[in-house]
Protein backbone atom coordinates (compact mmCIF):
# COMPACT_ATOMS: atom_id res chain seq x y z
CA UNK A 1 0.00 0.00 0.00
CA UNK A 2 2.78 2.12 1.33
CA UNK A 3 4.18 1.79 -2.28
CA UNK A 4 1.33 1.93 -4.33
CA UNK A 5 0.92 5.64 -2.67
CA UNK A 6 4.83 6.49 -3.10
CA UNK A 7 3.74 5.60 -7.11
CA UNK A 8 1.22 7.76 -7.07
CA UNK A 9 2.75 11.01 -5.54
CA UNK A 10 5.79 10.72 -7.73
CA UNK A 11 3.45 10.49 -10.77
CA UNK A 12 1.35 13.52 -9.72
CA UNK A 13 4.72 15.34 -9.03
CA UNK A 14 5.42 14.50 -12.41
CA UNK A 15 2.42 15.79 -13.79
CA UNK A 16 2.77 19.32 -11.62
CA UNK A 17 6.58 20.18 -12.63
CA UNK A 18 5.22 18.92 -16.27
CA UNK A 19 2.70 21.71 -16.50
CA UNK A 20 3.39 24.94 -18.33
CA UNK A 21 0.06 26.79 -17.56
CA UNK A 22 -3.61 26.30 -16.69
CA UNK A 23 -4.87 26.70 -19.90
CA UNK A 24 -7.59 29.81 -20.06
CA UNK A 25 -7.63 33.29 -20.55
CA UNK A 26 -4.32 35.12 -19.22
CA UNK A 27 -5.30 38.85 -18.75
CA UNK A 28 -2.96 41.36 -20.86
CA UNK A 29 -0.09 43.12 -18.19
CA UNK A 30 0.93 46.53 -18.16
CA UNK A 31 4.19 45.86 -17.51
CA UNK A 32 4.48 44.07 -21.05
CA UNK A 33 4.54 47.74 -22.37
CA UNK A 34 8.10 49.01 -22.61
CA UNK A 35 8.38 51.96 -24.47
CA UNK A 36 5.29 52.09 -26.55
CA UNK A 37 6.34 47.98 -27.54
CA UNK A 38 4.15 45.31 -25.74
CA UNK A 39 6.30 42.41 -25.04
CA UNK A 40 3.71 39.79 -23.88
CA UNK A 41 5.67 36.60 -22.68
CA UNK A 42 4.56 33.11 -23.70
CA UNK A 43 6.17 31.24 -20.51
CA UNK A 44 7.14 27.99 -21.52
CA UNK A 45 8.47 24.89 -19.56
CA UNK A 46 11.85 25.00 -20.54
CA UNK A 47 14.79 27.14 -21.93
CA UNK A 48 15.64 27.88 -25.21
CA UNK A 49 11.84 28.60 -26.66
CA UNK A 50 11.50 29.68 -30.17
CA UNK A 51 9.25 31.09 -32.58
CA UNK A 52 9.74 30.37 -36.00
CA UNK A 53 7.67 32.18 -38.11
CA UNK A 54 4.63 30.15 -36.43
CA UNK A 55 2.19 33.38 -36.21
CA UNK A 56 -0.96 34.27 -37.91
CA UNK A 57 -4.10 36.06 -37.12
CA UNK A 58 -7.36 35.36 -38.93
CA UNK A 59 -10.31 38.55 -40.14
CA UNK A 60 -11.62 38.78 -36.18
CA UNK A 61 -8.07 39.81 -35.09
CA UNK A 62 -7.28 36.53 -32.93
CA UNK A 63 -3.87 35.83 -33.06
CA UNK A 64 -1.86 32.46 -32.75
CA UNK A 65 1.40 31.64 -31.67
CA UNK A 66 3.42 28.33 -31.62
CA UNK A 67 6.11 28.56 -29.27
CA UNK A 68 8.47 25.48 -29.32
CA UNK A 69 10.82 24.64 -26.32
CA UNK A 70 13.49 22.46 -29.10
CA UNK A 71 13.40 20.06 -26.91
CA UNK A 72 10.02 17.56 -26.29
CA UNK A 73 6.70 20.07 -26.78
CA UNK A 74 5.53 23.22 -29.01
CA UNK A 75 3.04 25.46 -26.71
CA UNK A 76 0.00 26.92 -28.50
CA UNK A 77 -1.33 30.44 -27.33
CA UNK A 78 -4.10 32.77 -29.06
CA UNK A 79 -4.45 36.16 -28.57
CA UNK A 80 -7.63 38.02 -29.20
CA UNK A 81 -5.89 42.03 -30.07
CA UNK A 82 -9.67 42.98 -29.75
CA UNK A 83 -10.18 42.44 -25.94
CA UNK A 84 -6.08 42.26 -25.03
CA UNK A 85 -6.06 38.78 -23.62
CA UNK A 86 -3.86 35.90 -23.89
CA UNK A 87 -4.71 32.21 -24.14
CA UNK A 88 -2.90 29.28 -23.09
CA UNK A 89 -4.33 26.44 -25.34
CA UNK A 90 -1.93 23.62 -24.20
CA UNK A 91 0.75 21.67 -25.68
CA UNK A 92 0.73 19.88 -28.88
CA UNK A 93 2.16 16.51 -27.71
CA UNK A 94 -0.65 16.35 -25.65
CA UNK A 95 -3.70 18.21 -28.08
CA UNK A 96 -2.63 15.47 -30.60
CA UNK A 97 -2.24 12.74 -28.64
CA UNK A 98 1.34 11.72 -29.46
CA UNK A 99 4.15 9.62 -27.35
CA UNK A 100 7.58 10.74 -28.20
CA UNK A 101 7.91 7.90 -30.93
CA UNK A 102 5.92 11.17 -32.55
CA UNK A 103 7.77 13.80 -31.03
CA UNK A 104 7.67 17.08 -32.66
CA UNK A 105 10.20 19.60 -31.92
CA UNK A 106 8.92 23.15 -33.76
CA UNK A 107 6.47 24.74 -35.85
CA UNK A 108 8.96 25.83 -38.53
CA UNK A 109 5.69 26.74 -40.92
CA UNK A 110 3.77 30.05 -41.33
CA UNK A 111 0.00 29.94 -40.11
CA UNK A 112 -2.36 30.00 -42.40
CA UNK A 113 -5.99 30.95 -41.74
CA UNK A 114 -9.11 29.43 -43.61
CA UNK A 115 -12.30 31.34 -44.03
CA UNK A 116 -13.60 28.50 -45.55
CA UNK A 117 -13.20 25.64 -42.48
CA UNK A 118 -12.65 27.90 -40.21
CA UNK A 119 -9.72 26.99 -39.03
CA UNK A 120 -5.81 27.25 -39.01
CA UNK A 121 -3.56 25.42 -40.94
CA UNK A 122 0.03 24.40 -40.74
CA UNK A 123 3.00 21.54 -40.66
CA UNK A 124 5.31 20.58 -37.47
CA UNK A 125 9.02 20.47 -37.92
CA UNK A 126 9.96 16.62 -36.61
CA UNK A 127 13.17 16.92 -34.68
CA UNK A 128 16.27 17.85 -34.53
CA UNK A 129 19.60 18.22 -37.43
CA UNK A 130 20.94 15.34 -35.50
CA UNK A 131 17.50 13.16 -35.62
CA UNK A 132 16.87 13.91 -38.93
CA UNK A 133 19.86 13.70 -40.87
CA UNK A 134 20.95 10.63 -39.00
CA UNK A 135 18.36 9.39 -37.46
CA UNK A 136 19.74 9.06 -33.83
CA UNK A 137 16.74 10.41 -32.01
CA UNK A 138 16.88 8.31 -28.59
CA UNK A 139 13.53 7.63 -28.89
CA UNK A 140 13.24 6.74 -32.39
CA UNK A 141 10.83 9.45 -34.25
CA UNK A 142 8.20 9.73 -37.01
CA UNK A 143 8.20 12.65 -39.54
CA UNK A 144 6.67 16.00 -39.30
CA UNK A 145 2.38 16.49 -39.75
CA UNK A 146 0.02 18.33 -41.49
CA UNK A 147 -2.40 20.27 -38.49
CA UNK A 148 -5.01 21.97 -37.58
CA UNK A 149 -6.48 24.28 -35.15
CA UNK A 150 -9.93 24.67 -34.47
CA UNK A 151 -10.22 28.07 -32.04
CA UNK A 152 -13.99 28.03 -31.32
CA UNK A 153 -13.40 24.52 -29.38
CA UNK A 154 -10.06 24.72 -28.69
CA UNK A 155 -9.09 21.58 -30.74
CA UNK A 156 -6.27 20.39 -32.48
CA UNK A 157 -5.65 17.20 -35.24
CA UNK A 158 -3.71 16.10 -38.26
CA UNK A 159 -4.74 15.05 -41.90
CA UNK A 160 -1.38 12.89 -41.64
CA UNK A 161 2.31 12.44 -42.06
CA UNK A 162 3.73 14.45 -45.07
CA UNK A 163 6.40 11.71 -44.82
CA UNK A 164 8.52 9.18 -42.74
CA UNK A 165 11.55 10.57 -41.20
CA UNK A 166 10.79 14.00 -43.02
CA UNK A 167 9.68 17.57 -41.49
CA UNK A 168 7.51 20.40 -43.00
CA UNK A 169 9.91 23.05 -43.39
CA UNK A 170 7.74 25.44 -45.00
CA UNK A 171 4.13 25.89 -46.03
CA UNK A 172 1.40 27.78 -47.34
CA UNK A 173 -2.21 27.27 -47.85
CA UNK A 174 -4.55 28.22 -50.50
CA UNK A 175 -8.33 28.39 -50.41
CA UNK A 176 -8.31 28.60 -54.21
CA UNK A 177 -6.81 25.43 -54.68
CA UNK A 178 -7.59 23.68 -51.13
CA UNK A 179 -4.12 22.88 -50.34
CA UNK A 180 -1.44 23.00 -48.29
CA UNK A 181 1.88 23.35 -49.79
CA UNK A 182 5.20 22.72 -48.22
CA UNK A 183 8.66 21.06 -48.92
CA UNK A 184 10.32 18.85 -46.79
CA UNK A 185 14.03 18.24 -44.75
CA UNK A 186 16.54 16.85 -44.72
CA UNK A 187 15.79 16.78 -48.33
CA UNK A 188 13.56 19.13 -49.95
CA UNK A 189 10.87 17.62 -51.51
CA UNK A 190 7.97 19.71 -52.79
CA UNK A 191 5.01 18.05 -50.74
CA UNK A 192 0.62 18.83 -50.57
CA UNK A 193 -2.24 18.18 -47.95
CA UNK A 194 -5.90 18.72 -49.51
CA UNK A 195 -7.54 19.87 -46.56
CA UNK A 196 -11.07 18.99 -47.94
CA UNK A 197 -10.26 14.95 -48.88
CA UNK A 198 -6.65 14.59 -46.86
CA UNK A 199 -5.22 13.30 -49.61
CA UNK A 200 -1.36 13.65 -49.70
CA UNK A 201 1.16 13.91 -52.28
CA UNK A 202 5.10 14.04 -53.04
CA UNK A 203 6.47 15.58 -56.28
CA UNK A 204 9.97 15.11 -56.05
CA UNK A 205 12.88 16.71 -55.17
CA UNK A 206 13.38 19.90 -56.29
CA UNK A 207 16.61 21.14 -53.71
CA UNK A 208 19.21 19.25 -52.92
CA UNK A 209 21.37 22.34 -51.22
CA UNK A 210 18.77 23.72 -48.63
CA UNK A 211 15.29 24.01 -47.54
CA UNK A 212 13.56 27.27 -48.17
CA UNK A 213 11.43 28.35 -44.43
CA UNK A 214 9.07 30.60 -46.40
CA UNK A 215 6.65 29.61 -49.64
CA UNK A 216 3.59 31.57 -50.90
CA UNK A 217 0.49 31.43 -53.53
CA UNK A 218 -1.17 33.56 -55.87
CA UNK A 219 -4.39 34.54 -56.67
CA UNK A 220 -4.89 31.31 -58.63
CA UNK A 221 -4.09 28.45 -56.37
CA UNK A 222 -0.74 28.02 -57.61
CA UNK A 223 1.97 27.20 -54.57
CA UNK A 224 6.18 28.97 -55.20
CA UNK A 225 9.39 28.42 -53.54
CA UNK A 226 12.85 28.57 -54.93
CA UNK A 227 15.34 25.78 -56.24
CA UNK A 228 18.81 25.28 -55.78
CA UNK A 229 20.05 28.40 -57.85
CA UNK A 230 17.44 30.69 -56.11
CA UNK A 231 15.31 30.80 -59.30
CA UNK A 232 11.09 30.67 -58.56
CA UNK A 233 9.68 27.44 -59.12
CA UNK A 234 5.80 27.36 -59.47
CA UNK A 235 3.78 24.46 -58.49
CA UNK A 236 0.72 24.34 -61.09
CA UNK A 237 -1.67 23.11 -58.89
CA UNK A 238 -4.22 22.26 -62.02
CA UNK A 239 -1.70 20.48 -63.97
CA UNK A 240 -0.43 18.85 -60.55
CA UNK A 241 3.21 19.48 -62.29
CA UNK A 242 6.45 22.04 -61.21
CA UNK A 243 7.33 24.74 -63.36
CA UNK A 244 10.64 26.13 -63.36
CA UNK A 245 9.88 30.19 -64.35
CA UNK A 246 13.60 31.30 -64.67
CA UNK A 247 12.81 33.78 -62.38
CA UNK A 248 15.99 34.92 -59.94
CA UNK A 249 15.50 36.83 -56.54
CA UNK A 250 17.44 39.84 -56.50
CA UNK A 251 21.08 38.78 -55.38
CA UNK A 252 23.32 40.77 -53.16
CA UNK A 253 26.79 40.91 -55.08
CA UNK A 254 28.71 38.74 -51.80
CA UNK A 255 25.96 35.42 -51.60
CA UNK A 256 26.98 32.87 -53.13
CA UNK A 257 24.59 30.25 -55.21
CA UNK A 258 24.20 27.96 -52.05
CA UNK A 259 23.04 30.81 -49.84
CA UNK A 260 20.79 31.75 -52.72
CA UNK A 261 19.17 27.94 -52.29
CA UNK A 262 17.51 29.36 -49.04
CA UNK A 263 15.45 31.64 -50.76
CA UNK A 264 13.12 34.28 -49.02
CA UNK A 265 12.64 34.22 -45.46
CA UNK A 266 9.81 36.79 -45.23
CA UNK A 267 6.74 36.91 -47.26
CA UNK A 268 3.53 38.94 -47.60
CA UNK A 269 0.94 38.77 -50.07
CA UNK A 270 -1.04 41.55 -51.01
CA UNK A 271 -4.83 41.95 -51.85
CA UNK A 272 -4.04 42.70 -55.47
CA UNK A 273 -2.61 39.67 -55.17
CA UNK A 274 1.20 40.39 -55.66
CA UNK A 275 3.49 39.69 -52.68
CA UNK A 276 6.67 41.44 -50.80
CA UNK A 277 8.87 39.41 -49.49
CA UNK A 278 12.81 39.76 -47.85
CA UNK A 279 15.29 37.13 -49.11
CA UNK A 280 17.93 35.16 -46.61
CA UNK A 281 20.53 37.85 -47.80
CA UNK A 282 18.77 40.90 -46.76
CA UNK A 283 17.28 42.18 -50.29
CA UNK A 284 13.79 43.17 -50.30
CA UNK A 285 11.65 42.36 -53.38
CA UNK A 286 8.15 43.02 -55.02
CA UNK A 287 6.77 40.22 -57.23
CA UNK A 288 3.56 39.87 -59.43
CA UNK A 289 2.75 36.85 -60.21
CA UNK A 290 1.27 36.12 -63.69
CA UNK A 291 -1.26 33.17 -64.66
CA UNK A 292 0.88 32.20 -67.37
CA UNK A 293 4.30 33.34 -67.63
CA UNK A 294 7.46 34.40 -65.30
CA UNK A 295 5.87 37.35 -63.83
CA UNK A 296 7.33 40.43 -62.78
CA UNK A 297 10.61 40.96 -59.87
CA UNK A 298 11.30 44.02 -58.44
CA UNK A 299 14.22 44.62 -56.68
CA UNK A 300 13.31 46.76 -53.71
CA UNK A 301 17.46 47.20 -52.42
CA UNK A 302 18.80 45.90 -49.04
CA UNK A 303 16.69 45.94 -45.57
CA UNK A 304 19.93 47.49 -44.47
CA UNK A 305 22.88 48.22 -46.46
CA UNK A 306 24.76 48.58 -48.46
CA UNK A 307 26.43 45.75 -49.83
CA UNK A 308 30.22 46.56 -48.65
CA UNK A 309 31.15 43.33 -46.43
CA UNK A 310 29.83 39.50 -46.01
CA UNK A 311 26.19 38.49 -47.21
CA UNK A 312 25.00 39.59 -43.79
CA UNK A 313 26.01 43.30 -43.76
CA UNK A 314 22.56 44.23 -45.65
CA UNK A 315 20.89 43.34 -42.38
CA UNK A 316 19.77 39.56 -41.52
CA UNK A 317 15.65 40.15 -41.38
CA UNK A 318 13.53 36.98 -41.33
CA UNK A 319 10.45 38.83 -40.85
CA UNK A 320 8.36 41.37 -42.45
CA UNK A 321 5.20 43.37 -42.60
CA UNK A 322 3.94 45.52 -44.75
CA UNK A 323 1.80 48.39 -43.97
CA UNK A 324 0.62 52.01 -45.57
CA UNK A 325 3.39 51.97 -48.57
CA UNK A 326 6.33 51.11 -45.63
CA UNK A 327 7.59 47.89 -44.88
CA UNK A 328 9.03 47.36 -41.27
CA UNK A 329 10.83 44.64 -40.34
CA UNK A 330 13.37 43.49 -37.36
CA UNK A 331 17.30 43.51 -37.86
CA UNK A 332 19.49 41.34 -36.34
CA UNK A 333 19.59 37.60 -34.97
CA UNK A 334 21.16 34.13 -35.80
CA UNK A 335 24.86 35.98 -34.62
CA UNK A 336 24.70 38.43 -37.50
CA UNK A 337 23.71 41.81 -35.75
CA UNK A 338 24.05 45.66 -37.05
CA UNK A 339 25.36 46.42 -33.49
CA UNK A 340 28.11 44.13 -33.45
CA UNK A 341 28.58 45.03 -29.88
CA UNK A 342 25.50 45.15 -27.39
CA UNK A 343 23.96 42.62 -29.93
CA UNK A 344 20.66 43.88 -30.18
CA UNK A 345 17.48 43.62 -32.34
CA UNK A 346 16.49 46.61 -34.42
CA UNK A 347 13.04 48.09 -35.74
CA UNK A 348 13.47 49.34 -39.27
CA UNK A 349 11.55 50.68 -42.09
CA UNK A 350 11.59 50.91 -46.26
CA UNK A 351 9.85 53.32 -47.58
CA UNK A 352 8.68 51.01 -50.36
CA UNK A 353 8.46 53.99 -53.08
CA UNK A 354 11.86 55.83 -52.26
CA UNK A 355 13.49 52.78 -50.91
CA UNK A 356 15.08 54.14 -48.26
CA UNK A 357 15.78 52.49 -45.08
CA UNK A 358 15.93 54.16 -41.62
CA UNK A 359 16.10 52.41 -38.11
CA UNK A 360 13.21 53.62 -35.66
CA UNK A 361 13.47 51.69 -32.60
CA UNK A 362 15.84 49.31 -30.54
CA UNK A 363 14.27 46.30 -29.24
CA UNK A 364 14.42 44.91 -25.58
CA UNK A 365 13.75 41.76 -24.47
CA UNK A 366 14.21 39.77 -27.73
CA UNK A 367 17.48 38.45 -29.61
CA UNK A 368 15.31 37.76 -33.13
CA UNK A 369 11.52 37.67 -34.10
CA UNK A 370 10.23 35.96 -36.54
CA UNK A 371 6.69 36.36 -39.21
CA UNK A 372 5.53 38.06 -41.23
CA UNK A 373 1.92 40.39 -42.47
CA UNK A 374 0.57 39.91 -39.09
CA UNK A 375 -1.56 43.01 -38.70
CA UNK A 376 -5.09 43.90 -36.48
CA UNK A 377 -7.57 46.30 -37.99
CA UNK A 378 -6.25 49.02 -35.69
CA UNK A 379 -3.06 48.86 -37.52
CA UNK A 380 -1.01 47.30 -35.14
CA UNK A 381 1.69 44.74 -36.10
CA UNK A 382 2.99 41.50 -34.42
CA UNK A 383 6.08 39.69 -34.44
CA UNK A 384 7.03 36.29 -32.77
CA UNK A 385 10.18 36.93 -30.86
CA UNK A 386 12.38 35.05 -28.33
CA UNK A 387 15.72 35.71 -26.23
CA UNK A 388 19.01 33.35 -26.24
CA UNK A 389 17.92 29.93 -27.35
CA UNK A 390 19.03 26.66 -26.51
CA UNK A 391 18.53 23.77 -29.05
CA UNK A 392 18.43 20.18 -28.51
CA UNK A 393 21.72 19.52 -29.75
CA UNK A 394 23.13 22.19 -27.44
CA UNK A 395 21.27 21.91 -24.36
CA UNK A 396 24.46 19.90 -21.75
CA UNK A 397 27.12 22.22 -23.86
CA UNK A 398 29.37 24.17 -21.77
CA UNK A 399 28.04 27.33 -23.72
CA UNK A 400 24.22 25.86 -22.81
CA UNK A 401 25.45 25.44 -18.71
CA UNK A 402 26.54 28.78 -18.94
CA UNK A 403 23.47 30.57 -20.27
CA UNK A 404 21.01 28.91 -17.27
CA UNK A 405 23.41 29.55 -15.25
CA UNK A 406 23.38 33.36 -16.07
CA UNK A 407 20.21 34.81 -14.19
CA UNK A 408 20.02 38.05 -16.70
CA UNK A 409 19.60 35.46 -19.75
CA UNK A 410 16.13 36.17 -20.71
CA UNK A 411 15.65 33.01 -22.68
CA UNK A 412 11.85 32.81 -23.18
CA UNK A 413 9.41 33.83 -25.88
CA UNK A 414 7.15 37.03 -26.81
CA UNK A 415 4.37 38.31 -28.81
CA UNK A 416 5.75 41.45 -29.44
CA UNK A 417 3.48 44.00 -30.84
CA UNK A 418 3.48 47.82 -32.01
CA UNK A 419 1.85 50.13 -34.03
CA UNK A 420 4.43 52.25 -36.51
CA UNK A 421 2.70 55.92 -35.61
CA UNK A 422 3.22 55.32 -32.05
CA UNK A 423 6.87 54.34 -32.95
CA UNK A 424 7.34 57.35 -34.96
CA UNK A 425 8.93 59.78 -32.32
CA UNK A 426 11.89 57.07 -31.30
CA UNK A 427 13.14 57.74 -34.86
CA UNK A 428 14.88 60.45 -33.93
CA UNK A 429 16.80 58.84 -31.25
CA UNK A 430 18.99 56.48 -34.19
CA UNK A 431 20.31 59.24 -36.57
CA UNK A 432 23.79 57.51 -36.37
CA UNK A 433 22.40 54.33 -37.98
CA UNK A 434 20.34 56.34 -40.32
CA UNK A 435 22.87 58.10 -41.74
Amino acid sequence: MKHALLICLLVTAALVTAQVLPKGPIPFDKAWLIEDIAYIPLNVDKAGSNIWGSIAINPSGLIIVGVANHVDNIAMYTYDSKKNQLFFEGNIMQMLHLNMKHWQSKIHTYIYWSPKYKKFFFGTDAGTYRSETIVEHPYGYIGGYWCWFDPAAHAMGTFGLNGMHRSVKGCVYSEVSGLLMGNTDPQEHFITCDVATGELNDYGRINGKYQPRVLFADKWGNGYTVDIFGELIKFDWKKKELVDLRVALPRAGKAEFYQAATGFVGIQMMPDGSAYGVTYWGIAFHYIPAENGPGVMEDLGPTFGPDTGGIFSLGYTPNMAVLDGKMYYGLGGHGMYIDTVKKDVFLAEKDLKSKKVRVISRLKKVSEFTGSGIIDAQGNIYFGGHGQSISAEDAESKKATAMKADKTNDSKAYLIRFNPKVLEKHAKQYEEHNR
